[in-house]
């Protein structure tokens, strides 16, 4: 999924509303991790991949529990959805 315009998560929760439609889901046993990896001549490494705002008001209107993304230290951050911040805006907003 390399669309710039959908970003992950937004996709992650319309795909899980329509799994929703053919069998009961436990929402609040979700746990979604968000990976940006960003390649350098051979090199892979993790990039930044916190939610926008936008995505952040979105999960956050769902009942899914925990959230982890990437870092630019090349680790994972996580946190319980009710308590995410972000104050960053995707250049799709801006």
């Amino acid at each position: 999924m390399n669309d710039p315009g959908i970003h992950a998560e937004s996709y992650v929760i319309k795909k899980l509303k329509y799994m929703e439609t053919k069998r009961k889901l436990k929402w609040e046993k979700i746990h979604i991790i968000v990976v940006r990896l960003n390649k350098r001549n051979e090199d892979i490494s993790f990039s930044m991949s916190k939610p926008c705002i936008q995505c952040k008001e979105a999960l956050q209107k769902t009942k899914i529990n925990l959230i982890s993304w990437s870092n630019d230290q090349g680790s994972f951050d996580s946190c319980k959805v009710c308590e995410l911040c972000s104050s960053h805006v995707s250049r799709k907003y801006r």
